[in-house]
């Protein structure tokens, strides 16, 4: 296996060996790719005679030659009412740096969407039109990086698109920008085309969390800067103060990763040493403190004294799992169905290891960092542990398990 992904329509895992892709676990719509809307336990190859080097959300793939393909269900907020059991090519223009549930960047790094457009989502300058099909965003710019952000239901959701162009600079459009999320400073509550991030900072990196309403973004300098909803803290400035544009995150650090959660952060700063701020009802910011009520509006260190290679945020948002210096994994936070890998379901206010002494070098999670969280060893296997239902295990059977298999 290559790397651990996630499809952003439900709790099953796309990885990837020798570039053909392989499925398992819950299969409404035919989202596993194999002809079928049968639930399987293990992983079963798919798209055969085709070979992938990325897989992104909500079933929308990149074969080698850089050509988008979709399969399994085409919900209201993408491709309108559509669903396939086997892989199509979608129509459009090659890709060639990524490709997200509606969204891709082109081979010469420009943005195309696809979808609904209740709120100017596409980028395109209205709100009128719905395509199966990319269109090109306005702006006539170069991106290195777009995200989504959707909260709401049924066929009302609300959209907010954001991109990291090669300069640095960052931009959003859609809405609603009801808690300043689009980084604006304006009361506009929507917009069709592409408006700047207000500060005129150049960043390097973003990250957000789909259905939660604020940002957090790298400056040049490793810098971080946030903005939005900040109901228990989440910005980090000291405050409880939404904010419509960048402020600074209320440190001395600077980091070279952040992961945003379910109203909380967690980041890696530049000597790896890992902090987390927001909120701490299950003990996610790994302080070892009791959970309600010592939420923090500032950063502060996770406990142990580790130096961490990475971390992930899964588990409805409210877990974390990290891999430290030696390759340990290491988990904290809400330990529903035994997401936490320790043979328990206890949540826990400070890192506690993984069980099994694997030597794992990467990390991943399920359905946009809502589910299990899946490792892969420094021999390329593929390991995880948690919720089983529908298969997702992976290992034949339908069991919830508690630590790694």
């Amino acid at each position: 296996f290559g790397k651990p992904m996630y499809d952003g329509s439900g709790e099953n895992r796309w990885l990837l060996r020798s570039s053909m892709a392989w499925g398992w676990g819950y299969n409404a719509n035919g989202r596993l790719g194999v002809g079928n809307t049968t639930s399987n336990p293990y992983p079963m190859p798919a798209f055969h005679g085709v070979k992938f080097q990325k897989v992104g959300g909500n079933s929308f793939s990149l074969d080698e030659s850089s050509y988008v393909w979709q399969w399994g269900q085409a919900i209201t907020y993408s491709i309108p009412y559509m669903q396939y059991s086997f892989p199509q090519i979608m129509t459009g223009p090659k890709l060639g740096i990524s490709v997200g549930d509606g969204y891709l960047i082109d081979e010469s790094s420009y943005a195309w969407c696809w979808g609904s457009n209740n709120r100017g989502q596409l980028g395109i300058n209205n709100y009128a039109t719905v395509t199966s099909s990319p269109v090109s965003v306005l702006g006539d710019r170069k991106y290195t990086k777009l995200m989504r952000m959707r909260y709401g239901g049924g066929d009302g959701f609300d959209q907010i698109m954001y991109g990291l162009d090669e300069s640095g600079y960052m931009w959003s459009w859609g809405g609603r920008n009801i808690w300043g999320q689009m980084g604006t400073d304006s009361g506009t509550l929507v917009y069709s085309s592409p408006v700047s991030v207000v500060g005129g900072h150049k960043f390097i990196d973003f990250d957000l969390n789909w259905n939660q309403q604020f940002v957090v973004a790298l400056d040049e300098s490793s810098k971080a800067w946030a903005w939005g909803y900040n109901q228990v803290g989440e910005l980090g400035d000291g405050t409880l103060q939404n904010r419509s544009s960048p402020v600074s995150v209320k440190t001395e650090r600077m980091f070279r990763k952040v992961v945003c959660g379910y109203n909380f952060v967690a980041a890696i700063d530049e000597s790896s040493y890992a902090w987390t701020w927001g909120y701490n009802g299950y003990g996610q910011l790994g302080t070892n403190q009791p959970a309600f009520g010592s939420d923090a509006s500032t950063p502060v260190s996770v406990v142990g004294g580790r130096k961490w290679l990475d971390v992930t945020i899964g588990n409805q948002g409210s877990a974390v799992c990290g891999i430290d210096e030696f390759s340990k994994a290491w988990a904290w936070g809400y330990n529903f169905r035994g997401r936490l890998g320790d043979l328990t379901t206890n949540n826990r206010s400070s890192p506690n290891s993984v069980v099994g002494d694997h030597n794992f070098v990467k990390l991943g999670v399920t359905y946009e960092r809502e589910g299990n969280f899946v490792a892969l060893t420094e021999s390329s296997y593929a390991w995880t542990w948690g919720y089983g239902n529908y298969g997702v295990i992976g290992d034949d059977a339908q069991l919830t398990r508690y630590s790694p298999v």
